[in-house]
């Protein structure tokens, strides 16, 4: 019998038993799902080519003797994202926010709004060519809908206004400090006003004007030395595909990602 049937972004999979893979999907009726795919790579019939990283699927699940581990009966591929498959920067990007989610998110519990970011951060990588201004902007508001938003307009600390100048940016603390705080905590990195004022602008525009969003070099440059370390710490575990950016970065412009 078929419990749910909804749309779906594939999170991760997992082979099982030599032929079984286990999908970790981010549904929008019901937040993340870990579903079993029985035969899955041995039969080329029930899901051709559809459980693949990112894909954004139309499912049908259904009980199993494991109440949290629901059968994936059939699916429907929806969008494969096309043109972000072949470019590894994309890749990348799309494996750290979807990482981002599948840690943070407890199984059944549905946040529409992260379903919502992650469709659209995914179509965005698919026809943008930078995908350094959509992975920070989309973790930004990532962090912000599963409880994680960084301080960015009061001081982390003492809750002061922050001023233009001389500003600095905690994980621990909890986000951005005014001269004081920052100075008092360790450790603590130098913030610029511009890329203080760029993270305000991607938390507070509506979706449809990101791509408006202006991220310079230095703005890049101090979003990759900040963002994935408040996240990993606010997280209270090391992201892989951190490394996987990071690694990736290296033949190329230090700004990209690291």
């Amino acid at each position: 019998m078929t419990i749910l049937q909804t749309p779906a972004l594939v999170l991760r999979t997992t082979v099982q038993a030599e032929a079984d893979l286990i999908v970790s999907l981010y549904t929008r009726e019901r937040g993340k799902i870990r579903a079993a795919a029985k035969s899955a790579l041995k039969s080329h019939k029930r899901f051709p080519g559809q459980l693949e990283l990112f894909n954004h699927l139309e499912v049908s699940l259904r009980s199993s003797r494991l109440p949290d581990l629901p059968l994936l009966e059939q699916s429907r591929l929806l969008d494969d994202f096309p043109h972000l498959r072949p470019h590894l920067e994309k890749v990348a990007a799309a494996s750290f926010l979807a990482e981002v989610t599948e840690t943070a998110s407890g199984e059944f519990d549905p946040n529409p709004a992260v379903y919502r970011l992650l469709l659209q951060a995914f179509r965005r990588l698919d026809r943008e060519a930078r995908p350094e201004p959509i992975l920070w902007a989309s973790l930004l508001r990532l962090l912000d809908h599963l409880g994680y938003r960084p301080a960015l307009e009061t001081c982390a600390l003492c809750q002061r206004p922050l001023p233009e100048r001389g500003l600095f940016f905690s994980a621990g603390a909890g986000g951005a400090l005014c001269p004081g705080c920052g100075k008092k905590t360790a450790p603590a990195a130098r913030l610029a006003n511009s890329t203080l004022r760029t993270f305000q602008s991607a938390l507070r525009l509506p979706p449809s004007r990101l791509k408006r969003l202006g991220f310079t070099q230095s703005v890049l440059q101090e979003a990759a030395a900040l963002l994935p370390a408040y996240a990993e710490y606010h997280l209270g575990r090391e992201l892989k595909t951190y490394r996987f950016l990071r690694e990736l970065s290296r033949p190329f412009d230090r700004g990209k990602f690291a």
